[in-house]
């Protein structure tokens, strides 16, 4: 079988949970079928990113595409600009003329038995294609994230623009579930939506995993309170001001050496600044390695108020045998048992009381720890995720397309 596959970006260096699930869903894919991934590369993405990629999935196109930094003029520029969009932002900047026209041109000189788009953004650039059939792999449903954006801020400037941005991503995304023949969730809330909320045709859920033998338990512990996730991402910014806001003062009240470690790249101003003006904070920026740091954990929280899809992180931690408090909407589509597998509190001072229990009940935590183990070994291996999805595609390409024609009336309008 031989398919496309439209990448919003290259899957390695494998740094985000996004990456991760994209590499361990699709490579039963392809090891056993011709691939031909178009993928927007940025100018920094590194020599070895991309090689790793070719070795990965074989055939790459890599398509040159330049996102505008965050906070720099160049990107408010860009954002006052999108005003006049019918595109919310996150999806404009996606949409490439030089992808269409790769995948316009690797059409007309080739013909494939599938198309695949992973991440809903870079199907934008999708909808001219005449290849069928068509399964959009999505990670998060991003109207969802940017609901909670609007429910979380203060700001009622911010908060319109925000609801702008929520009703044009919800439009777009309604657009790609309904043209699309299959979409793939993570989780059973999100394929839920899909069907109720955004036409979907036809909607399966993988689940998420984690690599059971990379995400050991180690020896370790002492290092206090550590969050993992990247911090170029908006709801784990969020996550780490609420928690080190409105639930790391309370922890301190009563246990104040307890130190509480952010790890992941590209940290805004703000979040580095809370290693100098809060005791017991340390920002470490970008690590080769996030095992060490979950490793010397007490606890690991997740405090997520925003957010869709999966939380991979939870998946890893508790494959280290690690004790995790996480808010509900941190666990969203995990099915993962509260009070048993790790703790889920909402409110600070819950939270904050959950984390400190751990802190100072090392049989408790050490219970937790070895039923979090227990619970990932026995449920959340990426061998049933990666044959789901593969069965999924084969599937879908040996069965009679009943797809809309392509270049449907309403579909270029909104791909400008």
């Amino acid at each position: 079988m031989r398919v496309l596959l439209v990448a919003a970006g290259l899957p390695f260096p494998s740094d985000t949970g996004g990456k991760i699930r994209t590499i361990n869903t699709l490579r039963l894919l392809v090891r056993r079928h011709d691939v031909t991934t178009v993928a927007l590369v940025p100018p920094g993405a590194g020599e070895r990113a991309i090689e790793d990629t070719r070795a990965w999935a074989g055939r790459l196109i890599p398509v040159p595409w330049a996102e505008t930094a965050k906070g720099t003029a160049a990107f408010y520029a860009e954002l006052g600009a999108n005003l006049a969009s019918r595109l919310p932002y996150v999806v404009a900047k996606h949409s490439s003329r030089r992808m269409r026209t790769a995948l316009a041109q690797l059409e007309r000189s080739e013909r494939f038995d599938a198309l695949i788009c992973d991440f809903l953004f870079p199907a934008v650039n999708t909808f001219h294609l005449a290849t069928r059939p068509r399964v959009l792999f999505q990670h998060n449903l991003e109207t969802r994230i940017w609901e909670r954006y609007v429910a979380t801020e203060t700001s009622a400037l911010r908060r319109a623009y925000f609801d702008l941005q929520r009703r044009r991503l919800a439009r777009f995304e309604r657009l790609a579930c309904s043209t699309y023949d299959h979409c793939i969730a993570v989780s059973e809330t999100d394929g839920e939506a899909m069907l109720r909320d955004f036409g979907a045709r036809a909607v399966s859920v993988i689940p998420t995993g984690v690599d059971l033998d990379y995400f050991a338990p180690q020896a370790g512990g002492g290092a206090g309170i550590v969050f993992v996730g990247s911090m170029d991402w908006m709801p784990n910014q969020d996550a780490v001001r609420y928690f080190a806001n409105d639930i790391l003062p309370l922890v301190h009240r009563q246990e104040p050496d307890v130190k509480f470690t952010i790890v992941g790249r590209s940290a805004p101003a703000d979040i580095v600044e809370l290693s100098r003006t809060l005791p017991g904070v340390e920002v470490t920026g970008f690590v080769e390695d996030v095992r060490p740091y979950v490793a010397r954990a007490d606890v690991v929280v997740v405090p997520l108020r925003v957010g869709g899809g999966t939380r991979i992180k939870i998946y890893e931690a508790m494959a280290m045998a690690k004790a995790v408090v996480s808010t509900t909407i941190g666990v969203e589509g995990l099915p993962v048992r509260a009070g048993c597998d790790l703790l889920i509190a909402d409110a600070p001072e819950d939270f904050a009381r959950d984390v400190l229990q751990l802190l100072r009940d090392p049989e408790m935590r050490r219970s937790l720890e070895q039923r979090a183990r227990a619970y990932v070994v026995e449920n959340c291996s990426w061998e049933h995720a990666a044959h789901r999805f593969l069965e999924i595609v084969e599937t879908e390409a040996a069965a009679p397309s009943s797809c809309a024609p392509a270049g449907s009336p309403h579909v270029p309008r909104l791909a400008r």
